[in-house]
C-alpha cells in the first residue's frame, strides 16, 4: 500500500466500490437509518437535540470514510471517523434513563460499530479499536452511573464488538490482496506504456522510412548514374536537403501549409530555418495549427533574406517566435503568444 495520504490509485475503496456514487447514497441512507431509530428513541431521550448531534456525527464520520483519499486513511480523516460513535455515544447516554423503553435507544454503539468495521479496511486496526474501546467506555460509564454495574455496559457493547473483530478480520485478509492487486496493475499498466511506446517507435521508423522513400530515394538514384546534375536537379537536391532537415528538426512545426510555405520561400532564395523545441506539444489541437498558420504568414511574407521560426520550450507565455532578417541586415521578430483556450 501507498503510504499514508499515498497515491489516489492505489486506494482499497477500489476494491470494495467505495469510490461509487452509489457508496454516497448507501452511506446518507447509513446514517438515515439511525436517525429514525432516533426518532423512535425520542421517548427515552429528551431534549431532541443530543440525538440529532449523534446522528450528525455518524453521517460526517460515515462521509469521510468513504470519500477521503489515500491509503491508509490520512489521519486527519481518521481521526474524525473514529471519533463519531464514541462522540454520538457521548451526545446521546448521558440523557439516557436507567432503563430504556426501547432498546434501540442504544443506537449508538451499533452506529459507531458500523463505521470502526470500514475504518478497520480502511488501514488503521489500532485506531479502530481505540474507537471501540472509547465508545466502550462511554457505555459502561452510563451503566455505573445507572447502578447496573460494569457488565451490563460491556455486554451492551459486545454484539457490535463482535461485527468489528470480524470486520478486522476480513480487512487483514483483505488488504494484503489489494496490494497484489494494485501491483499487478501497476505491472499492467506499464507493459502496455512499454508496448504503446515500441509501437509509436515502430510507426515513427515506418514513416521515416516511407519519407525517405518517398523524397529521398529519387534523387540518390539520380546521383547514383553519376551523371552531372542539372541546375534544377542541384536545386531539387537543396530543396530535398532541407525537407529532410526540416522533419528531423522541427517535426512539431510541420504542417502541410508551413511546409508548402518553406519550400516555396526557399525557391524565392530565402534561407529558411525551422526549430522545434517542444512549445506546441501541450496545446489543443486547434491552438497549435493557429500558431503554424501565424509561421505560414510570416514565411509567406519574405521575399529575400532568411527567416527563423521557432516553437519556444513548453510553459512559456510565448508558443513561437520568428525572426525575419532583410539582406541590408534590418531584422523584425514576430512573437506568437500562446492562444487563449
Amino acid at each position: 500500500m501507498s503510504p499514508a495520504g499515498g497515491t489516489d490509485a492505489h486506494d482499497v475503496r477500489d476494491i470494495i466500490g467505495m469510490r461509487n456514487q452509489s457508496a454516497v447514497v448507501l452511506a446518507v441512507a447509513y446514517a438515515a437509518t439511525f436517525a429514525v431509530l432516533a426518532w423512535y428513541a425520542r421517548i427515552d431521550v429528551r431534549p431532541g437535540w443530543p440525538q440529532a448531534a449523534g446522528v450528525l456525527a455518524i453521517l460526517a464520520g460515515a462521509l469521510a470514510l468513504i470519500r477521503a483519499p489515500g491509503d491508509p486513511l490520512p489521519w486527519r480523516w481518521t481521526a474524525l471517523v473514529a471519533a463519531a460513535g464514541p462522540g454520538a455515544a457521548l451526545t446521546v447516554f448521558p440523557f439516557l434513563p436507567a432503563d430504556p423503553a426501547l432498546a434501540l435507544s442504544t443506537w449508538p454503539i451499533g452506529a459507531g460499530a458500523g463505521l470502526t468495521s470500514y475504518l478497520a479496511v480502511r488501514g488503521r486496526t489500532a485506531t479502530t479499536w481505540l474507537s471501540v474501546a472509547m465508545t466502550a467506555a462511554v457505555v459502561v460509564a452510563w451503566a455505573v452511573d445507572r447502578g447496573h454495574g460494569a457488565l451490563d455496559g460491556v455486554l451492551r457493547c459486545l454484539p457490535s464488538a463482535t461485527v468489528t473483530l470480524t470486520a478486522t478480520f476480513f480487512a487483514l485478509t483483505l488488504r494484503p490482496v489489494a496490494t497484489q492487486t494494485f501491483r499487478m496493475r501497476a505491472r499492467t499498466t506499464e507493459r502496455r506504456a512499454a508496448e504503446a511506446g515500441a509501437e509509436t517507435a515502430r510507426e515513427i521508423r515506418r514513416r521515416q522510412r516511407a519519407f525517405l522513400d518517398r523524397e529521398a530515394r529519387p534523387m540518390l538514384e539520380r546521383l547514383a548514374t553519376g551523371m552531372p546534375l542539372t541546375a534544377p536537379e542541384q536545386l531539387e537536391c537543396r530543396m530535398v536537403e532541407a525537407r529532410l532537415r526540416d522533419s528531423v528538426r522541427a517535426p512539431g512545426l510541420l504542417s502541410p501549409r508551413v511546409a508548402i510555405a518553406a519550400e516555396q520561400a526557399r525557391r524565392r532564395g530565402v534561407e529558411v530555418v525551422l526549430l522545434d523545441d517542444g512549445g506546441l506539444r501541450d496545446l489543443a489541437p486547434a491552438a497549435a495549427e493557429a500558431v503554424r498558420d501565424r509561421i505560414a504568414d510570416a514565411v509567406e511574407s519574405a521575399r529575400a533574406g532568411s527567416v527563423t521560426a521557432r516553437a519556444v520550450p513548453p510553459g512559456r507565455a510565448l508558443a513561437a517566435t520568428v525572426l525575419l532578417r532583410s539582406p541590408d541586415g534590418a531584422t523584425e521578430r514576430i512573437e506568437v503568444p500562446v492562444p487563449a483556450a
